[in-house]
Protein backbone atom coordinates (compact mmCIF):
# COMPACT_ATOMS: atom_id res chain seq x y z
CA UNK A 1 0.00 0.00 0.00
CA UNK A 2 1.41 3.37 -1.01
CA UNK A 3 0.51 6.00 1.56
CA UNK A 4 0.85 9.75 1.08
CA UNK A 5 -0.08 10.88 4.59
CA UNK A 6 -1.21 9.62 7.99
CA UNK A 7 -4.94 9.98 7.31
CA UNK A 8 -4.66 7.42 4.51
CA UNK A 9 -3.69 4.79 7.09
CA UNK A 10 -6.93 5.57 8.91
CA UNK A 11 -8.92 5.32 5.66
CA UNK A 12 -7.35 1.93 4.90
CA UNK A 13 -7.94 0.66 8.43
CA UNK A 14 -11.57 1.80 8.38
CA UNK A 15 -12.10 -0.12 5.14
CA UNK A 16 -10.28 -3.23 6.35
CA UNK A 17 -11.33 -3.32 10.04
CA UNK A 18 -14.47 -1.15 10.28
CA UNK A 19 -15.73 -2.45 13.63
CA UNK A 20 -12.43 -2.88 15.44
CA UNK A 21 -11.52 -0.39 18.16
CA UNK A 22 -9.25 2.36 16.87
CA UNK A 23 -8.98 4.36 20.10
CA UNK A 24 -9.67 3.19 23.65
CA UNK A 25 -9.85 5.45 26.71
CA UNK A 26 -8.57 4.23 30.11
CA UNK A 27 -12.21 3.85 31.25
CA UNK A 28 -12.93 1.50 28.33
CA UNK A 29 -14.78 4.01 26.14
CA UNK A 30 -13.81 3.37 22.54
CA UNK A 31 -14.25 4.46 18.97
CA UNK A 32 -14.15 2.06 16.02
CA UNK A 33 -12.11 2.75 12.92
CA UNK A 34 -15.31 3.61 11.05
CA UNK A 35 -16.43 6.02 13.77
CA UNK A 36 -13.00 7.67 13.88
CA UNK A 37 -12.96 7.91 10.10
CA UNK A 38 -16.47 9.41 9.92
CA UNK A 39 -16.02 11.86 12.80
CA UNK A 40 -12.65 13.09 11.52
CA UNK A 41 -14.13 13.51 8.02
CA UNK A 42 -16.96 15.58 9.52
CA UNK A 43 -14.51 17.80 11.42
CA UNK A 44 -12.35 18.23 8.30
CA UNK A 45 -15.42 19.34 6.32
CA UNK A 46 -16.47 21.67 9.14
CA UNK A 47 -13.04 23.32 9.22
CA UNK A 48 -12.84 23.67 5.42
CA UNK A 49 -16.36 25.14 5.23
CA UNK A 50 -15.26 27.77 7.72
CA UNK A 51 -12.15 28.83 5.86
CA UNK A 52 -9.38 26.52 7.01
CA UNK A 53 -7.21 25.87 3.98
CA UNK A 54 -4.33 23.60 3.07
CA UNK A 55 -1.24 24.71 4.96
CA UNK A 56 -3.12 26.64 7.66
CA UNK A 57 -2.30 25.94 11.28
CA UNK A 58 -4.97 24.85 13.77
CA UNK A 59 -4.36 25.00 17.51
CA UNK A 60 -5.35 21.98 19.60
CA UNK A 61 -5.87 22.62 23.30
CA UNK A 62 -7.30 19.30 24.46
CA UNK A 63 -6.44 16.57 26.96
CA UNK A 64 -5.30 13.21 25.63
CA UNK A 65 -8.65 11.70 24.67
CA UNK A 66 -10.84 10.34 21.90
CA UNK A 67 -11.90 13.88 20.89
CA UNK A 68 -8.22 14.82 20.62
CA UNK A 69 -7.52 11.92 18.23
CA UNK A 70 -10.59 12.82 16.14
CA UNK A 71 -9.39 16.43 16.07
CA UNK A 72 -5.85 15.58 14.94
CA UNK A 73 -7.10 13.39 12.09
CA UNK A 74 -9.73 16.00 11.13
CA UNK A 75 -7.10 18.71 10.91
CA UNK A 76 -4.81 16.50 8.83
CA UNK A 77 -7.70 15.58 6.51
CA UNK A 78 -8.48 19.29 6.08
CA UNK A 79 -4.92 19.71 4.79
CA UNK A 80 -3.87 21.82 7.75
CA UNK A 81 -1.17 21.36 10.36
CA UNK A 82 -1.99 21.01 14.02
CA UNK A 83 -0.32 23.01 16.77
CA UNK A 84 -0.59 21.05 20.02
CA UNK A 85 -0.81 23.17 23.15
CA UNK A 86 -0.80 21.77 26.68
CA UNK A 87 -4.36 22.22 27.89
CA UNK A 88 -3.10 22.60 31.49
CA UNK A 89 -0.61 25.35 30.63
CA UNK A 90 -1.15 28.86 31.93
CA UNK A 91 -3.54 30.73 29.60
CA UNK A 92 -0.98 33.39 28.74
CA UNK A 93 1.49 30.74 27.52
CA UNK A 94 -1.23 29.08 25.43
CA UNK A 95 -2.30 32.40 23.92
CA UNK A 96 1.30 33.29 23.10
CA UNK A 97 1.93 29.94 21.36
CA UNK A 98 -1.28 30.26 19.33
CA UNK A 99 -0.49 33.86 18.37
CA UNK A 100 3.14 33.08 17.47
CA UNK A 101 1.97 30.21 15.27
CA UNK A 102 -0.66 32.42 13.60
CA UNK A 103 -3.34 29.75 13.89
CA UNK A 104 -6.38 29.97 11.62
CA UNK A 105 -8.54 28.04 14.09
CA UNK A 106 -8.40 26.65 17.61
CA UNK A 107 -10.05 23.49 18.93
CA UNK A 108 -10.19 23.96 22.69
CA UNK A 109 -11.51 22.03 25.69
CA UNK A 110 -14.41 23.73 27.45
CA UNK A 111 -12.54 24.02 30.76
CA UNK A 112 -9.94 26.37 29.32
CA UNK A 113 -11.97 27.97 26.54
CA UNK A 114 -12.79 31.22 28.34
CA UNK A 115 -9.13 32.01 28.95
CA UNK A 116 -8.11 31.28 25.35
CA UNK A 117 -11.15 32.32 23.31
CA UNK A 118 -10.78 36.05 23.88
CA UNK A 119 -7.36 36.09 22.27
CA UNK A 120 -8.44 33.90 19.35
CA UNK A 121 -11.47 36.08 18.66
CA UNK A 122 -9.27 39.19 18.69
CA UNK A 123 -7.04 37.48 16.13
CA UNK A 124 -10.15 36.40 14.17
CA UNK A 125 -9.37 32.70 14.47
CA UNK A 126 -12.21 30.21 14.27
CA UNK A 127 -12.86 28.73 17.71
CA UNK A 128 -14.30 25.24 18.18
CA UNK A 129 -15.12 24.33 21.79
CA UNK A 130 -15.15 20.65 22.76
CA UNK A 131 -17.40 19.62 25.65
CA UNK A 132 -15.78 18.05 28.67
CA UNK A 133 -16.64 15.03 30.75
Amino acid sequence: MSVQHLAEYLDASAARFPDRPAVVEPDGTSLTYTQLHDQSDALAAFLRERGVERGDRVGVVLPKSIPAVVTLFGIIKAGAAYVPVDWTAPPERSRRILADCDVRAVVVHCTCAAAIVGSAEEDRALVVIVAGD
